[in-house]
């Protein structure tokens, strides 16, 4: 669960402490959370480097894999793109699009908010985005869903390694 996820984060994970993102967010009082996952192959997607065409709620949403793969180890969003989904296939358009019948506006401020954590350097702290007033409710129960909402509540380091 989201809580759970955030009470293991709280409960001692290691930060880059020496990194002035660090420094300026614990000077601000802001706390910033790494963001670690693990790559694995899709089973429901492709392979880590493939890049995915998913239809949310009807629209076309152009996705890498691996971006995908940013999601919490054990969120519904990263398990559903992994061989380890055990639920039901993803259902496919007739086009042979991955569906997700989602609401697509709230979908793309959560994959926007993994793509900025992906292209961001592990020494950077990614605010969460601003969710606009008439989608917040949306929002919140669909970062529940997908098992993401710490990623969307807290800073978080980038994982774009070196840069």
């Amino acid at each position: 669960s989201t809580r759970e996820a955030r009470a293991a984060i709280e409960g001692g994970s290691s930060f880059h402490a020496n990194s002035p993102s660090y420094a300026a967010s614990e000077s601000s009082g802001v706390k910033a959370v790494p963001c670690t996952t693990t790559s694995r192959s899709s089973g429901s997607g492709g392979g880590i480097g493939e890049v995915l065409e998913l239809s949310v709620g009807g629209e076309i949403i152009v996705v890498p894999v691996a971006t995908l793969m940013i999601a919490p180890d054990g969120s519904r969003l990263k398990e559903m793109f992994t061989a380890s989904w055990n639920a039901a296939p993803l259902k496919r358009d007739d086009r042979g699009r991955i569906f997700l019948n989602l609401p697509p506006r709230s979908f793309r401020i959560i994959l926007d908010h993994l793509r900025m954590v992906q292209c961001t350097s592990d020494q950077e702290v990614v605010e969460p985005p601003v969710i606009p007033r008439e989608l917040r409710a949306e929002v919140e129960h669909l970062e529940w869903h997908l098992g993401v909402g710490f990623l969307l509540e807290q800073p978080v380091y980038g994982q774009a390694v070196g840069q």
